[in-house]
């Protein structure tokens, strides 16, 4: 049975050839074992936290590579334990070897992010900071990067652990009154008390509503290309993603499923979608084919609406307008390098963005991807956190429902029907943070991660 007190290692780097591959160790056995593999040159010893170059053998002495490696003992470490780090050439058959060597001699192979759990587990950080660790290593934007990065260093963390405590202290409040139920609760001390809680309910719903912007943040701004066939929809695809991803020819209908590509622009991914062209049709694949793309624009947070214009209005293009509506949407003229005759009036009256763009020449398209990515920029100021985790989205609407309850109830002065609606909200505020949250929960989190981390 695997333990808190087993010694573990593992590649913190994928399998594939590389300039460096690192190996790390965390336990009571992390210094012994380096000093196994690692023979520091010219008598050198390992001191901590020092990187200290030296040679990698095998358990029966045989020279498999040079390296620095570098030990960090406990509790100021990553995982809070003794930790070592061994660096060497990135050859996926040297780093089994080296892992061999460190098995035979009494490590056992780390599941997947067992060093951040044994980090959560000895309070190196809470389950926010850990959740934090795989965001900033799936982050594929400067913004999700730097906003994981304001996770890993506790903001969230502590904002919540101060509005679990308030909570905490308003439940030892109310509990303090429920020890005189022959005593009246006295009005004014349950309106100040009310207050107090309506003001953590509104900090909770601040961060819940803060989601949207972080779930574009972490997984893209769901983009839907729309228009009649042969408006260019395809070709502004591919003026996007800067090559030929998309099927492009004269022949309407030619796109029947949905393509999807993504983009970063000024730091913001857009996942753009390339939709069946809308238009009525008997033809029973291009049916599915347009029902799919009316689909996607429901869904769509952004709608680039397509028309030609070169070309008059028609009545597929009134469709177009129609599904449109309601959504955020930019107008987007296309082949803006060819005499217009698209009624541009009509299209001012039905949409606030336009943009004429030529997708065969790249003209306008660049001005476009800036207004999405303007427009979906998710903002905030120093030291904010957004939200991009539906595990915590789920618990923070969790505990604004139970705290809504709990102000509703203080209209009556019901203490002890408080006093559970108050405690209830804290107990899921423990959960984002890890202070009460269940095994299968913390299992859960923890099996996302790669071995090495």
């Amino acid at each position: 049975m695997n333990t808190m007190f087993d010694t573990i290692a593992a590649a913190a780097t994928p399998p594939v050839p590389s300039a460096i591959g690192i190996v790390r160790i965390s336990g009571p056995q992390a210094l012994s074992l380096l000093q196994v593999v690692v023979h520091p040159v010219k008598g050198k010893t390992f001191a901590p936290r020092r990187m200290t170059f030296g040679c990698i053998y095998t358990r029966e002495g045989l020279r498999i590579d040079e390296g620095l490696a570098v030990y960090m003992p406990g509790p100021g470490s990553y995982t809070g334990e003794d930790t070592a780090e061994i660096y060497c050439h990135g050859s996926p058959g040297i780093l089994a070897e080296l892992l061999d060597v460190l098995f035979s001699c009494g490590a056992r192979q780390a599941e997947p992010g067992e060093f951040t759990r044994r980090a959560f587990l000895n309070g190196r950080m809470d389950l926010s900071q850990s959740e934090a660790v795989i965001d900033l290593i799936e982050s594929e934007t400067k913004a999700a990067a730097a906003n994981a990065a304001a996770q890993l260093g506790g903001v969230l963390g502590k904002r919540l652990s101060a509005l679990r405590d308030e909570l905490i202290a308003a439940a030892a409040q109310l509990s303090a009154m429920m020890d005189f139920p022959e005593e009246e609760v006295p009005e004014l001390e349950m309106q100040e008390l009310t207050a107090r809680l309506e003001g953590v309910l509104a900090d909770l719903e601040r961060l819940r509503e803060s989601y949207r912007r972080g779930a574009y943040l972490k997984n893209g701004v769901p983009c839907a290309i729309t228009g009649r066939p042969n408006v260019g929809k395809s070709s502004l695809l591919n003026a996007f993603v800067g090559y030929d991803r998309a099927i492009v020819t004269s022949v309407p209908g030619t796109t029947r499923d949905v393509l999807e590509h993504t983009v970063i622009a000024d730091g913001v991914k857009l996942s753009f979608f390339d939709t069946a062209g809308i238009r009525d049709t008997a033809d029973v694949v291009e049916k599915i084919g347009v029902a799919r793309a009316a689909d996607t624009v429901r869904t769509a947070s952004a709608v680039l609406a397509v028309f030609d214009g070169s070309q008059p209005l028609s009545p597929d293009d009134m469709l177009v307008m129609d599904s449109a509506e309601g959504h955020e949407t930019w107008c987007v003229i296309n082949k803006a390098d060819l005499p217009q005759c698209v009624d541009v009036s009509a299209l001012r009256a039905r949409f606030d963005r336009i943009f004429p763009v030529s997708a065969a020449s790249g003209e306008g398209v660049t001005a476009l991807l800036s207004s999405l990515a303007a427009y979906f920029t998710a903002s905030q100021d120093v030291g904010e956190s957004l939200i991009t985790n539906p595990r915590q989205a789920n618990a923070l609407e969790r505990a604004s429902a139970a705290l809504r309850r709990a102000c509703e109830a203080a209209q009556i002065l019901t203490a002890d029907v408080v006093c559970t609606d108050v405690e209830e909200a804290a107990g899921i505020l423990g959960e984002i943070t890890g202070q009460t949250a269940s095994e299968d929960i913390i299992q859960q989190i923890f099996s996302r991660f790669c071995v090495g981390k």
